[in-house]
């Protein structure tokens, strides 16, 4: 989804109208009804104050998942050179960070499908005895996750 097509889906979410959600941020209904239909982009300012009252980041009212694929991708949307350095200062970072913690997700998931595998290539002995072994590694200190 591009970015008018995320405000307007997390507005409604939020059970929010047009108009609610302008005041929320002071601006008019009209450039929220143009920032849904593609015909004006929000400053960064206004985008700060949308990801707050919609609960989300900024970044990702730009964020478009692609169904089928494990890609997110960031759309920037069309606007003058003046504003992109702000857009990219801010959106950028984000996205940079949401990407790195679904890596570290999709890695933990590997991982566990590995041990799954595994497990479940023993016997019922076996799998008992693999349990009382995970049982002893989580008391060790230096193979425990810091919380």
């Amino acid at each position: 989804m591009s970015f008018p097509e995320n405000l307007k889906k997390l507005r409604i979410k939020e059970n929010i109208s047009q108009q609610e959600l302008a005041q929320k941020i002071g601006v008019s209904q009209t450039a929220i009804y143009q920032w849904e239909k593609g015909t004006r982009t929000p400053k960064i300012d206004a985008i700060a104050k949308l990801a707050n009252v919609l609960h989300v980041t900024p970044a990702h009212l730009f964020m478009t998942e692609k169904d089928g694929d494990d890609v997110i991708e960031v759309t920037i949307p069309d606007i003058s050179g003046n504003n992109i350095k702000d857009y990219l200062n801010v959106i950028l970072p984000e996205y940079i960070e949401e990407c790195r913690k679904e890596q570290e997700l999709y890695n933990s998931i590997d991982k566990k499908n590995t041990i799954l595998k595994k497990l479940d290539e023993l016997n019922s002995l076996g799998q008992d005895k693999a349990i009382e072994q995970v049982e002893l590694l989580t008391k060790i200190p230096e193979y425990r996750r810091d919380e």
